[in-house]
């Protein structure tokens, strides 16, 4: 869900029949690695977890670079269960 491309005022959406679903991450890509890239991914985050997995709460998003990748570091909770992943976004050249 994170990685799906949801419609913009530059993109259709990647789902035909729900153009909507999607967290819009791919926005983030391409664009310099500061504090305002890691508040931005934090809040798409939020607001796709919000709207497409009401029961998942947003514990931690860190943005971390290595070399061209930039990756987000997701903590979510559901209940008592508490889950990491990662999330890679290819930085441009």
């Amino acid at each position: 869900m994170l990685l799906t491309e949801s419609a913009t005022p530059h993109s259709t959406g990647e789902l035909p029949w729900r153009t909507s679903f999607g967290a819009g991450l791919s926005r983030l890509r391409h664009q310099r690695n500061d504090t305002v890239l890691a508040e931005l991914a934090r809040v798409y985050v939020r607001d796709a977890l919000v709207r497409w997995l009401p029961g998942v709460q947003l514990v931690q998003v860190r943005v971390e670079q290595d070399a061209a990748l930039l990756t987000l570091r997701v903590r979510v909770r559901e209940g008592d269960t508490t889950a990491d992943f990662d999330v890679p976004l290819q930085r441009g050249p």
